[in-house]
């Protein structure tokens, strides 16, 4: 082989690897891993995410993480009681939401009382964030609730009784805002 073509098959093999390392490191930048939340609570996700305005249905710092989607209490009716949060900051924003019912692909909840808003008041009661294949956790989820804050949710959610679709929105469940 002659020293020209030697030198031509250096040159394109390393054109080739800058390439392959360029289209490496774009993908490290660019993608994330986030696929869209994996928890077992997708029902609740969705409302969430559909009756919170401004969510972005994932945790984001340098990168996307699940969210906190914490099951509460469950009345006799199906409804649901949980507690959501794509803050992880020390006083960050905490939900308190009621689902009113699931079945299928859908879920229902009532638009405009459904859920309370808190901060996060105690600096221990951080959540915790296991990146973005597993959802983040919250030490005590109603520490920054009332008992009479609660009561009240439940109460305009019509706690205990016979579910009422009348009043309620229904929403597609969903597991990635990305993909509505």
């Amino acid at each position: 082989m002659t020293k020209t073509k030697q030198k031509i098959i250096v040159t394109v093999c390393a054109v080739l690897g800058f390439a392959v390392f360029g289209a490496l490191i774009y993908l490290y930048m660019f993608y994330d891993g986030y696929d869209g939340y994996t928890g077992k609570h997708a029902d609740l996700y969705s409302i969430a995410v559909d009756s919170i305005s401004g969510s972005r249905g994932y945790i984001m710092s340098e990168r996307r993480h699940q969210p906190a989607v914490i099951l509460i209490e469950e009345d006799e009716y199906g409804r649901k009681m949980f507690c959501y949060s794509e803050s992880y900051e020390q006083e960050g924003q905490i939900y308190l939401i009621i689902g009113q019912q699931s079945d299928g692909g859908y879920a229902y909840y009532y638009p405009s009382e459904n859920y309370i808003a808190s901060r996060f008041s105690d600096c221990y009661n951080r959540m915790g964030i296991y990146g973005s294949k597993r959802p983040a956790s919250i030490k005590n989820p109603l520490l920054d609730f009332t008992d009479e804050q609660i009561e009240k949710l439940k109460e305009d959610n019509d706690w205990g009784q016979e579910l009422n679709y009348d009043k309620c929105t229904k929403v597609k469940i969903i597991r990635n805002t990305d993909k509505k």
